[in-house]
Protein backbone atom coordinates (compact mmCIF):
# COMPACT_ATOMS: atom_id res chain seq x y z
CA UNK A 1 0.00 0.00 0.00
CA UNK A 2 1.39 3.37 -1.21
CA UNK A 3 0.91 6.04 1.33
CA UNK A 4 1.66 9.73 2.13
CA UNK A 5 3.16 11.41 5.42
CA UNK A 6 3.22 15.23 4.97
CA UNK A 7 6.18 17.65 6.06
CA UNK A 8 5.82 21.30 6.92
CA UNK A 9 7.84 23.23 4.53
CA UNK A 10 7.53 26.79 3.63
CA UNK A 11 4.04 27.66 5.59
CA UNK A 12 2.56 24.70 3.11
CA UNK A 13 2.05 20.82 3.39
CA UNK A 14 4.24 18.69 1.43
CA UNK A 15 3.96 15.09 0.99
CA UNK A 16 6.35 12.09 1.59
CA UNK A 17 5.49 8.72 -0.19
CA UNK A 18 5.68 5.66 2.10
CA UNK A 19 4.46 2.19 1.55
CA UNK A 20 2.31 1.02 4.71
CA UNK A 21 -0.56 2.55 6.64
CA UNK A 22 0.25 4.50 10.40
CA UNK A 23 -1.62 5.06 13.36
CA UNK A 24 -0.27 8.12 15.28
CA UNK A 25 -0.66 7.83 19.11
CA UNK A 26 -0.59 11.01 21.54
CA UNK A 27 -0.39 9.72 24.70
CA UNK A 28 -0.19 10.84 28.33
CA UNK A 29 -1.71 11.60 31.51
CA UNK A 30 -4.72 14.18 31.59
CA UNK A 31 -4.61 17.63 30.64
CA UNK A 32 -1.23 17.33 28.69
CA UNK A 33 -3.23 18.67 25.88
CA UNK A 34 -3.32 14.90 23.73
CA UNK A 35 -6.62 16.30 21.98
CA UNK A 36 -5.52 19.90 21.45
CA UNK A 37 -2.50 18.63 19.63
CA UNK A 38 -4.05 15.85 17.55
CA UNK A 39 -6.56 18.14 16.30
CA UNK A 40 -3.98 20.77 15.20
CA UNK A 41 -2.24 17.73 13.48
CA UNK A 42 -5.34 16.56 11.84
CA UNK A 43 -6.04 20.63 10.53
CA UNK A 44 -1.81 20.66 9.43
CA UNK A 45 -1.92 17.50 7.25
CA UNK A 46 -5.84 16.64 6.56
CA UNK A 47 -5.26 13.39 8.55
CA UNK A 48 -8.28 12.12 10.56
CA UNK A 49 -7.87 12.30 14.17
CA UNK A 50 -9.69 10.13 16.88
CA UNK A 51 -10.26 11.18 20.24
CA UNK A 52 -10.26 8.14 23.00
CA UNK A 53 -12.09 10.30 25.22
CA UNK A 54 -15.25 9.35 22.44
CA UNK A 55 -15.16 5.67 23.04
CA UNK A 56 -15.56 5.60 27.25
CA UNK A 57 -19.19 4.45 27.67
CA UNK A 58 -20.91 6.63 30.40
CA UNK A 59 -20.31 4.01 33.10
CA UNK A 60 -16.44 5.23 32.87
CA UNK A 61 -17.45 9.08 32.10
CA UNK A 62 -19.42 8.60 35.20
CA UNK A 63 -17.04 6.74 37.54
CA UNK A 64 -14.18 9.74 36.51
CA UNK A 65 -16.62 12.61 37.28
CA UNK A 66 -17.15 11.70 40.59
CA UNK A 67 -13.21 11.56 40.88
CA UNK A 68 -13.12 7.66 41.31
CA UNK A 69 -10.38 6.42 39.18
CA UNK A 70 -11.13 3.93 36.72
CA UNK A 71 -9.83 0.26 36.70
CA UNK A 72 -8.36 -2.10 34.36
CA UNK A 73 -12.00 -3.85 33.98
CA UNK A 74 -13.02 -0.39 33.16
CA UNK A 75 -11.07 0.30 30.46
CA UNK A 76 -10.51 -2.88 28.49
CA UNK A 77 -13.90 -2.18 27.02
CA UNK A 78 -13.31 1.21 26.35
CA UNK A 79 -10.03 0.30 24.52
CA UNK A 80 -11.77 -2.40 22.38
CA UNK A 81 -14.24 -0.09 21.29
CA UNK A 82 -11.09 2.32 20.33
CA UNK A 83 -9.38 -0.58 18.56
CA UNK A 84 -12.31 -1.06 16.34
CA UNK A 85 -12.67 2.66 15.91
CA UNK A 86 -8.86 2.85 14.24
CA UNK A 87 -9.34 -0.25 12.40
CA UNK A 88 -12.72 1.56 10.82
CA UNK A 89 -10.82 4.79 10.27
CA UNK A 90 -7.99 2.94 8.55
CA UNK A 91 -10.67 2.03 5.99
CA UNK A 92 -11.11 5.52 5.22
CA UNK A 93 -7.63 7.41 5.41
CA UNK A 94 -4.01 5.94 5.48
CA UNK A 95 -3.01 7.76 8.12
CA UNK A 96 -5.12 8.00 11.33
CA UNK A 97 -4.22 10.32 14.75
CA UNK A 98 -5.59 8.60 17.72
CA UNK A 99 -5.13 11.28 21.52
CA UNK A 100 -5.46 8.50 24.04
CA UNK A 101 -4.01 8.22 27.12
CA UNK A 102 -2.94 4.95 27.31
CA UNK A 103 -1.04 4.73 30.67
CA UNK A 104 -0.03 1.42 30.60
CA UNK A 105 2.56 -0.65 28.36
CA UNK A 106 0.23 -3.74 28.38
CA UNK A 107 -2.74 -0.74 26.84
CA UNK A 108 -0.27 0.20 24.14
CA UNK A 109 0.18 -3.20 22.95
CA UNK A 110 -3.22 -4.05 22.29
CA UNK A 111 -4.11 -0.86 20.59
CA UNK A 112 -1.30 -1.83 18.38
CA UNK A 113 -1.07 -5.28 17.61
CA UNK A 114 -3.17 -5.01 14.34
CA UNK A 115 -0.98 -2.18 13.15
CA UNK A 116 0.88 -2.14 10.06
CA UNK A 117 2.79 0.89 12.01
CA UNK A 118 2.24 2.65 14.96
CA UNK A 119 4.77 5.70 16.29
CA UNK A 120 3.67 6.95 19.71
CA UNK A 121 4.44 10.44 20.94
CA UNK A 122 4.33 10.78 24.83
CA UNK A 123 3.09 14.16 25.93
CA UNK A 124 5.38 14.99 29.43
CA UNK A 125 5.91 17.82 31.36
CA UNK A 126 5.52 19.15 35.21
CA UNK A 127 2.40 17.71 37.49
CA UNK A 128 2.23 21.89 38.85
CA UNK A 129 1.56 22.85 35.13
CA UNK A 130 -0.75 19.65 33.88
CA UNK A 131 -3.15 20.28 37.23
CA UNK A 132 -3.50 23.96 36.35
CA UNK A 133 -4.26 23.55 33.04
CA UNK A 134 -7.02 20.53 34.45
CA UNK A 135 -8.33 22.98 36.97
CA UNK A 136 -9.05 25.77 33.90
CA UNK A 137 -10.62 23.05 32.08
CA UNK A 138 -14.45 23.60 31.45
CA UNK A 139 -16.92 20.63 31.08
CA UNK A 140 -15.18 18.15 31.15
CA UNK A 141 -15.18 15.11 33.65
CA UNK A 142 -11.60 14.56 34.36
CA UNK A 143 -10.65 16.76 36.77
CA UNK A 144 -7.60 17.82 38.56
CA UNK A 145 -8.10 15.22 41.75
CA UNK A 146 -7.61 12.62 39.00
CA UNK A 147 -3.77 13.61 38.01
CA UNK A 148 -2.25 11.48 40.80
CA UNK A 149 -3.76 8.39 40.06
CA UNK A 150 -3.02 9.00 36.46
CA UNK A 151 0.54 9.51 36.87
CA UNK A 152 0.39 6.65 39.68
CA UNK A 153 -0.54 4.56 37.15
CA UNK A 154 1.90 5.46 33.98
CA UNK A 155 4.32 3.67 32.95
CA UNK A 156 6.73 5.36 29.98
CA UNK A 157 6.96 3.87 26.58
CA UNK A 158 10.18 2.44 25.85
CA UNK A 159 10.25 3.19 22.40
CA UNK A 160 8.06 6.55 22.90
CA UNK A 161 9.23 9.61 21.52
CA UNK A 162 8.66 12.33 24.42
CA UNK A 163 7.34 15.79 24.15
CA UNK A 164 7.61 18.70 26.16
CA UNK A 165 4.28 20.19 27.11
CA UNK A 166 5.66 23.34 27.83
CA UNK A 167 6.89 24.34 24.34
CA UNK A 168 4.32 26.20 22.26
CA UNK A 169 1.46 24.27 19.71
CA UNK A 170 3.09 25.42 17.04
CA UNK A 171 6.43 23.83 18.11
CA UNK A 172 5.04 20.49 19.35
CA UNK A 173 3.18 20.08 15.69
CA UNK A 174 6.33 21.00 14.12
CA UNK A 175 8.65 18.45 15.87
CA UNK A 176 5.74 15.86 15.59
CA UNK A 177 6.25 16.36 12.01
CA UNK A 178 9.72 16.41 11.79
CA UNK A 179 9.49 13.21 13.98
CA UNK A 180 7.18 11.35 11.17
CA UNK A 181 9.31 12.45 8.35
CA UNK A 182 12.11 10.78 9.89
CA UNK A 183 10.51 7.64 10.64
CA UNK A 184 9.07 7.93 7.53
CA UNK A 185 12.35 8.39 5.29
CA UNK A 186 14.01 5.83 7.13
CA UNK A 187 11.43 3.11 6.17
CA UNK A 188 11.02 4.05 2.71
CA UNK A 189 12.40 1.69 0.12
CA UNK A 190 15.37 3.41 -1.86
Amino acid sequence: MTEEVGEQKNGAMSTTIVHKSWVIFIMGVAGTGKSTLGTRLAKETGWLFLDADDFHPASNVEKMRRGQPLTSDDRWPWLEALRRGIGKQQKKAPVVIVACSALKSVYRSFLEQDQESAVWFHLTGPATVIEARLKARENHYMGANMLQSQLRDLEPPQNGISLDITQSLDSLTASMLDHLVGLVSRQSPR
